[in-house]
């Protein structure tokens, strides 16, 4: 269906447009306009990304005035955003192409492409600094600096910073005060200080200017009147926001008192204390700042009346209004702690006296900026702070009003890009937005700047995004007309509406200006896109969200050894469980938009969400594997921790020093080496004192040790070592390490093997672009500051969409991704809200606010600079959370789930439902501010809805009516381990490995005791001597792959199967074992399978076509540049060339097949020959695997494998024909099963050697 709608035109006139599928009138408003700045404001699941790549298309095929597509900047926020958008382009490039074959303009913008400017704002800067190196006078040729490298740097320069300061004689005497007012244990607190003040002035675009405007506002006089404090308009907004919650609760106590069974002799009291409330509510409004010290001089709090008990009186209702009033007193105690107990002079004199503190942080600041800057350029490296902050001194005329003019560089970038578009706009910095503002014309009367992003997913403070330059735009764009546009996307075409309506009632009641940054109004709310069945299917996973709330405390039979996580696992394992299906019970559907259709819910369609996965997702992912849940943790962390890493960094500790205990039993102890635990005993016994090292000298020696060959053979190989490492780079040495071991090749038979060859290939990245003058004892020191400072260099994993596990991840991860199935935990878990509790805080817009600290009187107190700025940090910081909780509750298609644990539950359900009895509509803003979790936030405002009443019920003061009416969310609260709830799951749950709690010294004493029974001592013998009769086949596994299959392999033994690949005999790698580039056959192989898989056989399948086609694929991100490198693609194109390969594309596109996974259930002595007939009688193997290609032809099936061995002889193709021959009768096998077709011919197509060998099957 299409529909009409009035737009305006770039001449300015209006002319009707139909507005065609899929888009609508807001998402074609977005995608049309032009002439004007455009700010799209989209919320979760609106289509944000495809609009902007539509606009892009639009533009670039506009017929009437087409944009080239490098006259496009387009920024993204990370560099996997830009690829896809960049494929999406290409993909619409070439369908329009194929429309207009004759286009020579098409064809060029596709050619364009591959160097269009898509990419990030730091990609953009890197492109104008390496191009305009020459105006700063910086290296061409300079290295990104790694994070982690960048931190090791700024600590050694911090380090000799500060070194230096405290014995100049000039300094020496302010630095000593400093470090004893503020410094702590070895300056840290003077470093973080420090570091947080860089950082924050290197994300401003003039960070000297920032830093030294922080003197500032404490360069007053004694007589200087405390409102012209910079700091006293935030004091008094503060006062009123904490005055009205008082109130609030003061009014709530009076209904209590005026029920029936109310404390009526309560009145009178909290009556007087609104009359004092509205009083200094009054002076703030008027500003009489005299006043408002005197009032709180003078304030003291009037005891309550006393309450004669009586049969009226309802004792629940007399607490609740006792315990109002208490917290009504505390809130104002507190203002008049904060900001009254002292006098306007006493509170000058304080920030008189910071003055020189502050200067002398800017300094250290200003000297640390240009001593860091110096280092780096030294090294030829910059870092992403340096890319932005270098691109815009090119881009802007700096003047000494620092008011940023375009440059000449500037200026002739705007002639270049015609339009500028922005993702995820809400995520920018003051800087990153100054240097779109040189590149565009947004000052201009023809302003070219489009941007994108939802406010509401700005979830990123701790990379300094500043949300607050959104807002603004937010705010003063208009949605209707001017130069100046806001377009609000409020369709949601993720989800499906029993969660859009659980959203927006949860963030209705929640998020406003006040607490959140932004009023959740109709122009915020979501819509229901309408991308669902109307009725649902009766086992689709579709429902009410779901709340479940786990009291902690309340420890059952059996769980009192279990973890806060681990009980809320336990609840959400079961329902993972339920939901799809185990046993005879059914999957629960979801439904596949693309298709039209149901399938049934699998574990890969389930995401766990924290706000944080340190010291959680792993009880979480014990529990779900001792439920038999398949799951994966995306924890970003553990690089360190990975035994790989673990086992080369030790030896190198020992190459560098073999006198180090532990590295050497851990070397001994793993696959290089080979020994066991009693291996390592008998060593020690060879010498009880002493260095280990001496004692694998001696136990070398020995005869008598069955491992003593490995030990010669290991410390000739490390003398070896050590020599080569004090001649060689580092990076050789462990390269050679890597060969002589065998080490690198056998992690990657491992599970997870590619994450593992990855860390070891970082390992030695990073040693490659270690400093060589300061050797193997400067790396392992290097590597141990990056440890120390927890800062985690692991690459990522990856993990593929087949993976059929439970993700467990963080919220941050989760943004941009959707799963059918949202489970949102930990609720109940603290908000990460502070402030700050650091003696000196720091904020981008109110500056710098130190404790005051008497040295003297041995007292520090909180300056008015330092509540103020804590205050500030506060707001964001909760402003922040609740953008979290929305990004997590957003990221669902059909199922929500939301999941709490708490202490106390009937105490808190108490709290939840106070503002449900009391106040209609939203929350109020103290709630939402004095909360202490996501649960706090959720629970009340479910205790005003009609699901509320489990909440409502078990609060002291019932109230059937305090439900609202008139939502139409549905909403499933469930409460366990509690008398009112069900109980924890643990049956669901596997036992430990030992049922008992029996130590070894134990059970040996029960044994001995039996001796002198001799029935029993013959029974005893009779068990511990029994052999399972099933052995053979209990150590195969139940579940097998092809290359499992065709090659056996032995694992480490921690990975549950010994082994040992001690390979000291392996001098050279063979010729098969790595090709001519350098590349390993594994990797190649792989290569060459996906350049198969994904390559367009309606395109040209020359060799040039081909070449063009894998760009493609690199830049979509399915082939690595190295790997396509390796490949040359007259190997690919000589296939198509081939009989059978001309055979497989005359058989038509739609009856080629290509990487088709299968699973096929065999009798066990068909996979597993050598197994007996009796043992593997009745007993099945899963096999699985994934077919190259095979082709549908009217006789029956055509299968194709191929292959990428080196092929030097025909003996050598005869083997390897033999070798694939049991791989080739499974997929025959498989096919014919799962089709009911004949296969009718089988090939090994050798891809290197440009040969097809038909298999007789």
């Amino acid at each position: 269906m299409k529909n009409k709608s009035v737009f305006r035109d770039e001449d300015k006139g209006f002319r009707e447009k139909t507005i065609p599928d899929p888009w609508n009138k807001d998402q074609w408003e977005a995608i049309t306009c032009g002439g004007v700045d455009t700010l799209v404001s989209a919320g979760a699941g609106a289509g944000k990304t495809a609009v902007l790549v539509e606009r892009v298309i639009r533009r670039i095929l506009d017929e009437r005035d087409p944009l080239r597509v490098d006259n496009l900047l387009v920024v993204t926020f990370t560099e996997a955003a830009a690829s896809e958008m960049r494929s999406r382009i290409g993909k619409a490039l070439n369908k329009a192409l194929a429309t207009d074959p004759g286009s020579s303009y098409i064809r060029k913008q596709i050619i364009l492409l591959n160097n269009a400017q898509i990419s990030t704002i730091h990609s953009f800067c890197n492109r104008i600094v390496r191009k305009y190196f020459y105006k700063l006078g910086l290296d061409p040729g300079y290295e990104i600096l790694d994070s982690g490298d960048g931190e090791v740097m700024q600590m050694e320069i911090m380090e000799e910073l500060l070194g230096s300061w405290y014995l100049d004689d000039g300094r020496q005497q302010e630095m000593l005060r400093l470090a004893q007012q503020y410094g702590g244990r070895d300056n840290t607190y003077i470093k973080e200080i420090i570091l947080n003040l860089y950082n924050m002035a290197r994300s401003q675009p003039f960070p000297d200017k920032w830093l030294k405007d922080l003197i500032n506002p404490f360069q007053i006089e004694r007589d200087t009147p405390i409102t012209r404090l910079i700091w006293w308009k935030y004091v008094l907004e503060q006062i009123e926001f904490d005055l009205n919650h008082a109130k609030a609760l003061v009014l709530q106590g009076i209904k209590y008192c005026e029920k029936p069974s109310g404390p009526k002799a309560y009145l009178d009291t909290l009556q007087k204390d609104q009359d004092m409330i509205d009083n200094i509510l009054r002076l703030v409004e008027a500003g009489d700042e005299n006043g408002l010290f005197e009032v709180f001089k003078n304030l003291n709090h009037p005891s309550l009346g006393r309450q004669s008990k009586s049969d009226e009186l309802d004792e629940h209702l007399r607490v609740i209004v006792q315990n109002l009033r208490n917290d009504a007193k505390a809130v104002v105690d507190n203002l008049k702690k904060s900001y009254f107990s002292q006098t306007v002079e006493e509170h000058i004199a304080q920030l008189m006296e910071l003055r020189p503190v502050v200067g002398l942080l800017v300094e250290l600041t200003l000297e640390f900026d240009r001593r860091y800057s110096k280092a780096k350029l030294e090294k030829a490296s910059l870092d992403f702070n340096d890319l932005e902050q270098y691109c815009f001194q090119i881009l802007c005329d700096h003047r000494d009003d620092y008011q940023p003019y375009p440059s000449e560089v500037a200026f002739g970038l705007r002639e270049i890009y015609e339009e500028i578009l922005v993702d995820e706009y809400q995520d920018t910095n003051s800087l990153q937005d100054a240097i779109l503002g040189m590149v565009s014309r947004s000052e201009t009367d023809t302003p070219n700047l489009f941007m994108v992003g939802d406010v509401k997913q700005s979830i990123y403070g701790f990379r300094l995004a500043e949300p607050r330059i959104f807002l603004d735009k937010y705010h003063r764009y208009s949605t209707e007309d001017g130069l100046h546009r806001r377009i609000d996307l409020q369709q949601n075409y993720r989800s499906r509406k029993e969660i859009i309506h659980g959203v927006n009632f949860i963030f209705k009641k929640i998020l406003s200006s006040g607490v959140g940054e932004l009023e959740y109004d109709t122009s915020a709310q979501l819509n229901y896109g309408g991308l669902y069945p109307a009725k649902n299917h009766e086992n689709s996973v579709a429902g009410p969200v779901e709340l479940h709330l786990v009291e902690r405390s309340n420890r059952q039979r059996g769980t009192d050894y279990l973890r806060n996580m681990e009980m809320e696992a336990l609840v959400i394992g079961k329902r993972i469980i339920e939901l799809v299906g185990r046993g005879d019970k059914e999957a629960r559907l979801i439904y596949d938009v693309k298709k039209k259709e149901y399938r049934p819910l699998a574990y890969r369609d389930i995401a766990v969400l924290l706000r944080g996965t340190k010291g959680k997702a792993n009880d979480m992912v014990d529990i779900f594997r001792r439920m038999d849940i398949p799951v994966y943790a995306d924890l970003d962390t553990g690089y360190f921790e990975a035994q790989e890493v673990e086992v080369v960094l030790s030896l190198l500790k020992i190459i560098d020093n073999p006198y180090q205990d532990i590295p050497l039993a851990a070397v001994l102890r793993s696959p290089i080496v080979g020994l066991n635990a009693q291996d390592l005993a008998h060593i020690r016994l060879t010498l009880e004192k002493g260095a280990f090292v001496d004692a694998v000298y001696g136990a070398a020696k020995r005869n008598d040790y069955k491992f003593s060959d490995k030990l010669v053979t290991f410390l000739k190989q490390l003398k070896e070592f050590r020599d080569i490492a004090a001649r060689d780079p580092l990076g050789d040495l462990i390269r050679y390490i890597y060969k002589e071991t065998g080490y690198y090749e056998f992690v990657g038979g491992l599970p997870l093997g590619d994450q593992r060859q990855a860390n070891l290939d970082h390992l030695q990245k990073r040693a490659l672009g270690f400093d060589r003058k300061q050797g193997l004892t400067g790396f392992l020191q290097y590597m141990n500051r990056l440890r120390e400072n927890e800062k985690d260099i692991g690459v990522p994993k990856d993990l593929g969409e087949n993976d059929n596990v439970v993700r467990i991840m963080s919220v941050h991860k989760s943004k941009g991704l959707e799963f059918p199935v949202v489970i949102a935990a930990d609720l109940g878990a603290p908000l990460m809200v502070s402030g700050g509790r650091k003696d000196i805080l720091c904020h981008r817009y109110l500056g710098i606010g130190p404790m005051t600290v008497d040295l003297d009187l041995g007292y520090k107190y909180p300056s008015l600079a330092h509540q103020v700025v804590k205050e500030g940090n506060i707001k964001e910081e909760l402003a922040e959370e609740i953008r979290i909780l929305y990004v997590a509750m957003t990221r669902a298609k059909e199922k929500l789930i939301l999941t709490a644990s708490m202490e106390g539950l009937k105490r808190c359900c108490e709290k939840w439902s106070t503002p449900a009895l009391t106040v209609r509509g939203r929350l109020p803003d103290y709630y939402i501010a004095s909360s202490n979790s996501m649960a706090d936030w959720v629970c009340a405002a479910l205790a005003k809805h009609r699901d509320g009443s489990v909440i409502r019920d078990l609060s002291l003061a019932k109230n059937k009516n305090a439900a609202e009416v008139g939502d139409s969310s549905l909403w499933d609260i469930n409460l366990w381990n509690i008398d009112e709830g069900k109980e924890l799951p643990t049956e669901q749950m596997r036992e430990e490995d030992s049922k008992y709690d029996l130590s070894l010294e134990t059970f040996t004493e029960e044994i001995a005791s039996l001796k002198g029974d001799p029935s029993i001592a013959g029974e005893v013998d009779r068990r511990l001597n029994w052999n399972y009769p099933y052995k053979k086949i209990s150590a195969k596994s139940s579940k097998a792959n092809i290359a499992d299959l065709k090659r056996r392999h032995n694992l480490w033994e921690d990975e549950g199967i010994a082994g040992d690949i001690f390979i000291p005999s392996l001098k050279k790698k063979p010729k098969f074992m790595m090709d001519e580039e350098g590349i390993p056959p594994v990797k190649r192989g792989q290569a060459i399978h996906t350049v198969f898989q994904h390559l367009d056989l309606s395109k040209d399948l020359s060799a040039e076509g081909i070449a063009g086609q894998m760009d493609g694929m690199v830049a979509r991100g399915l082939l690595a540049s190295d790997e396509a490198a390796g490949i040359d693609p007259k190997s690919i194109s000589h296939f198509f060339q081939h009989p059978l390969g001309k055979e497989l594309l005359e058989s038509g596109l739609d009856n080629i097949h290509r990487e088709v996974p299968f699973t096929l259930g065999l009798p066990a002595d068909r996979v597993y020959p050598d197994l007996p007939r009796g043992d593997a009688a009745d007993e099945k193997v899963v096999v699985q695997g994934i077919i190259d290609c095979f082709v549908e032809k009217p006789g029956g099936i055509l299968v194709i494998d191929f292959k990428s061995d080196r092929i030097r002889n025909e003996g050598q193709l005869d083997e390897r024909v033999k070798y694939y021959l049991g791989q080739l009768r499974f997929y025959t096998l498989a096919l014919e099963r799962i089709l009911q077709k004949p296969v009718i011919g089988v090939y090994l197509y050798f891809v290197f050697l440009g040969e097809a060998v038909k298999l007789d099957i």
